[in-house]
């Protein structure tokens, strides 16, 4: 046994996967006729008179429920053994990543621990030998450095240039007091402003009172104000003729137009479409076909699908049609035709059933 799982190859797994993913498909497409089924003659059932036809019916539908109840278990048994498979799968994706990683000459060095170890241990003395060459570099720098001091005749200060210090300083506190002093008296000059009375007519515009015992002076009249003159309205003038412009415009008349004719209506067929299902899955190595009802009956029909043609068979309540050659997944709109007229349009979706992306292959 652990021979044959040696020798199991991805590919095998993933072919197991999808034959069993096409079972599980087909499985749940019978539990939805079931449904249907079961939900016709529970109507049928509710409706009849006859006893001995509800006993028919009733063991029917019993008959139905066990079917669909093996459906079913089935179905979660496929399931169940897709996640085995799916982890037998991750399993051999996990050897085979890891013995070609493994096989690099990079590892092969790294398994030999001895020889790893006396090449770090070298490493690590090379460095520390180069630490110290630095270290000891910047210590030979700060010596060197402290055993010169700083020349005072240079870069000191002498006694001329404290003297010019100390001038300096003078001149500065004494433009300091006179820019003081000079504020100070610009300040005692501002004398305040004697009151006067306020004049409720002329409000806080009332003149200061005259000193040295002068008349205050003569009110004057306040000046008149003419109102504003209207404006006279413009009267429109009557536009003058020009007879030679109105010629010009007479023999330059276009004739009338004819009138539009009318177009008759075209008759229509109001003709609705019944579909179970508008969602048709790709499945590999099959081809999905399309089952419609209608509700008149028509003796030729063909479907128009992305400007393609697919011709459909009559049965005895709906429309089949031949297999769908489309394989690009996506929204389109199926046209229905018969005898070269358009009757209707549906409109449905094709999607990918499920591939080596649905498992994470």
């Amino acid at each position: 046994m652990f021979k044959k799982l040696n020798k199991l190859t991805r590919d095998e797994v993933i072919d197991a996967m999808l034959d069993l993913n096409e079972k599980e498909y087909i499985i749940e497409h019978r539990l939805k006729t079931l449904r249907k089924d079961i939900n016709v003659l529970m109507e049928r059932g509710k409706t009849e008179d006859d006893r001995s036809s509800k006993i028919l019916l009733a063991k029917r539908i019993n008959i139905l429920k066990e079917e669909k109840e093996t459906l079913i278990e089935q179905a979660m048994f496929i399931m169940y053994n897709l996640q085995l498979l799916g982890k037998l799968k991750n399993a051999i994706d996990n050897k085979n990543f890891t013995a070609k990683v493994g096989s690099m000459k990079l590892n092969n060095m790294l398994s030999n621990h001895k020889d790893l170890a006396k090449f770090l241990n070298k490493a690590l003395k090379n460095k520390i030998k180069e630490q110290d060459i630095l270290t000891k570099a910047d210590a030979v720098f700060n010596k060197v450095g402290d055993a010169f001091g700083r020349k005072e005749t240079i870069y000191g200060v002498n006694a001329k240039d404290e003297d010019l210090l100390k001038v300096f300083e003078t001149i500065e506190e004494e433009s300091d007091a006179v820019e003081s002093s000079a504020s100070q008296n610009n300040f005692n000059n501002i004398q305040p402003q004697p009151p006067h009375a306020i004049n409720p007519n002329l409000g806080d515009k009332m003149p200061p009172l005259q000193e040295n015992n002068q008349s205050p002076p003569t009110p004057q009249p306040p000046p008149t104000i003419s109102p504003p003159q209207q404006p006279k309205p413009e009267v429109p003038q009557p536009p003058i003729p020009n007879p030679d412009i109105d010629k010009i415009f007479e023999n330059n008349k276009l004739p009338p137009l004819p009138p539009i004719p009318e177009i008759p209506p075209q008759p229509t067929h109001e003709v609705e479409v019944f579909i179970d299902e508008t969602t048709i899955r790709l499945l590999p190595n099959s081809r999905p076909k399309l089952e419609f009802g209608l509700s008149k009956n028509f003796e030729k029909v063909y479907l128009k699908i992305d400007c393609q043609h697919f011709m459909c068979q009559q049965r005895v309540n709906n429309y089949i049609s031949d297999e769908i050659t489309i394989t690009t997944p996506g929204d389109y709109q199926v046209e229905v035709f018969s005898r070269g007229e358009r009757i209707t349009s549906f409109d449905i979706k094709i999607t990918k059933g499920m591939e080596e992306k649905d498992f994470g292959l």
